[in-house]
């Protein structure tokens, strides 16, 4: 948290940063139960409900209606339509990561605003702006001009993957290494 506000977060920032983590966490944990044939509804006993609908700051009834429905226009008729419990699970999980995506960058751009400086060595005025944090592929080929949490993830992934296949093999050219003899 300190780290943060050197970083130029208010506390009031910082307070909504981990309210919406804490929600998207409470979220993760909501459950759904069938209210007709092809309906459902989120379950008001599962105790994570009433967590997500405060901190999230909306009505329950309001989130259920966005997680386990839609509605669809035709015309000028207008029909409200229920989600299945797999629909309704799917919606969620997308909603959850729209919500993460969008404060992951927010973190990053607040980061970047506060440790960013313009160079007056570089002629480009668009080329002015240094001091940035960044997302970069496993073989540091490409920089990404927009960071996003799911390439974080991926390069992460890879760099473990990396790590794993470097070790296995050089763990086995060692091995082949002591059995021929060669090994110093």
């Amino acid at each position: 948290m300190l780290a943060m506000l050197i970083l130029g977060f208010t506390e009031s920032a910082l307070h909504a940063v981990f309210t919406l983590i804490s929600g998207i966490m409470h979220a993760s944990n909501l459950s759904f139960t069938p209210i007709n044939d092809e309906g459902c509804e989120i379950d008001r006993s599962n105790d994570s409900s009433n967590a997500v609908s405060s901190l999230f700051g909306i009505e329950l009834k309001d989130m259920n209606n966005a997680v386990c429905s839609h509605e669809v226009t035709i015309g000028t008729e207008s029909f409200k339509k229920s989600y299945s419990i797999q629909k309704a699970e799917k919606t969620l999980e997308a909603m959850m990561k729209a919500i993460y995506h969008a404060l992951f960058s927010y973190i990053v751009d607040q980061i970047n605003e506060t440790i960013s400086f313009e160079s007056n060595e570089v002629q480009n005025k668009d080329e002015r702006k240094a001091g940035f944090i960044g997302v970069l592929d496993i073989f540091g080929f490409e920089s990404f001009e927009k960071n996003s949490f799911e390439q974080l993830c991926i390069n992460y992934c890879n760099e473990v993957l990396q790590q794993q296949f470097n070790l296995t093999t050089f763990l086995n050219d060692r091995k082949e290494f002591e059995e021929e003899g060669k090994l110093y």
